[in-house]
């Protein structure tokens, strides 16, 4: 069982340094958005896999950590054009603590779905929310400002106590409060 539970870790190890040569060469969101789509047509194969014995199991999970260990430095690498400097330390951990509770809430929900309806359909489900995310993500979300179609002009706007972006007649506050 150790094995099984490792090796994601096992796979997602050696592609960091890959992620982020990828995200600065093609950009951050496809990097991002293939490793989740990868992951989540594998988890639709685990059960299959596993039925077919343990070393396809493994060999499963350590593709997606393969898939996944991109997405980090991917991520790190689509906040340089969107955070401001003065805010990366802040939103970052912001995206990080996101990260962890996705973990939570997607271990919380495996247990119940496991429990309500057999262990293959948290795979199943996993594997679904995976993909509808990769729809969404890879629609809506650009490299940078500059490449959105829907914003016309970015400017970085500084008052006494925040900082903000103002994107066509929007304002979006970036949570910094001024020290």
């Amino acid at each position: 069982m150790g094995f099984v539970l490792s090796a994601f870790q096992m796979g997602s190890v050696p592609t960091q340094l890959l992620g982020g040569i990828l995200a600065e060469r093609y950009g951050g969101k496809w990097v991002v958005s293939c490793s989740v789509l990868v992951s989540g047509l594998v988890a639709f194969l685990i059960p299959m896999m596993a039925r077919a014995g343990l070393a396809t199991m493994i060999l499963a999970r350590v593709l997606q950590g393969l898939s996944m260990g991109m997405n980090q430095p991917a991520v790190y690498s689509m906040s340089v054009p969107w955070i401001p400097l003065t805010e990366k330390n802040r939103i970052m951990s912001f995206i990080n603590a996101g990260g962890k509770f996705g973990n939570l809430l997607g271990m919380t929900l495996t247990g119940v779905l496991s429990e309500a309806f057999g262990w293959e359909s948290s795979f199943y489900v996993m594997g679904a929310v995976s993909c509808a995310w990769f729809a969404c993500f890879a629609f809506l979300c650009y490299d940078s400002p500059e490449q959105h179609p829907r914003i016309s002009e970015v400017c970085w706007c500084r008052s006494k106590k925040l900082t903000y972006v103002v994107i066509t007649n929007l304002t979006f506050v970036r949570l910094s409060v001024a020290s």
